[in-house]
């Protein structure tokens, strides 16, 4: 899909942009070639393992793989961060026995909510080990004990995982279980820091004038070619892409 004229910058040297229905946005050959295996491991149905440091856009690439092999089916966020064990697992599974005014109840997890599409884990390597072997089961045997019918049920889901950790590390150091190191390291995708891909911040920045503009309700200024170089020699090594779009984000409720 070509990008509307208007997210393109003026007075600039213009690039041969692409974005799509999931909001990726390149013009690198690097993101190309990110974007091409996204697309042939979408044909293979086998758990796939996204890397890379904080907010270059994991989430973006997951969408891209889910698309691909199972549109129009549910797509499922697990982040589980700053929970306990037990909140975790409840998380994944579902829970009976809960309490809601005095009534016990069942409630699904996400493992149900996601059943026939995709299952995107966040930082795998934090999740504590009953999670991880809780989850590996299910892949193991497609097979769920559903909460709300007391009844086994089969299971469809693409697990996809992402980390911003090395993978082998975090199996020697005992953060990541040996059976998820086994099904993840076999299909990965490494996504480049920001920093290594300068060419795209111009174009980023337009794309994320444009869509904050729209979210806002603003009529917004392009952006000083002034500002824009600075981007362009920031480092970016707290939230890559998404600290870019709070950058942009901070020059438009400036106006």
């Amino acid at each position: 899909m070509s990008m509307p004229k208007s997210l393109l910058l003026p007075h600039r040297r213009q690039v041969h942009p692409t974005t799509d229905q999931v909001g990726l946005v390149f013009c690198s050959p690097l993101m190309k070639q990110i974007q091409q295996k996204a697309l042939g491991i979408a044909e293979m149905d086998v758990p796939v393992l996204i890397q890379g440091e904080k907010g270059v856009g994991k989430a973006t690439i997951a969408r891209v793989i889910h698309q691909a092999s199972r549109q129009g089916k549910p797509f499922v966020r697990v982040n589980c961060q700053n929970m306990s064990t037990e909140v975790r697992v409840r998380e994944l599974v579902g829970c009976q026995n809960g309490t809601r005014n005095d009534t016990s109840f069942s409630r699904p997890g996400k493992v149900q909510f996601a059943n026939g599409g995709t299952l995107y884990v966040e930082e795998i390597c934090e999740f504590p080990f009953r999670a991880q072997a809780t989850l590996i089961q299910v892949l193991k045997d497609r097979k769920f004990f559903c909460p709300d019918s007391d009844k086994e049920m089969d299971v469809d889901i693409r697990l996809i995982a992402s980390t911003r950790h090395r993978l082998k590390k975090a199996r020697e150091s005992g953060a990541l279980h040996e059976d998820w190191y086994d099904q993840l390291s076999a299909v990965d995708i490494e996504i480049p820091p920001l920093r290594q891909r300068t060419e795209e911040i111009s174009l980023l920045c337009a794309y994320f004038l444009e869509s904050l503009g729209r979210r806002y309700n603003k009529t917004v200024n392009p952006i000083p070619d002034k500002l824009i170089k600075s981007f362009e020699i920031r480092e970016w090594n707290v939230e890559n892409v998404k600290e870019l779009e709070d950058a942009v984000k901070h020059y438009i409720l400036g106006q």
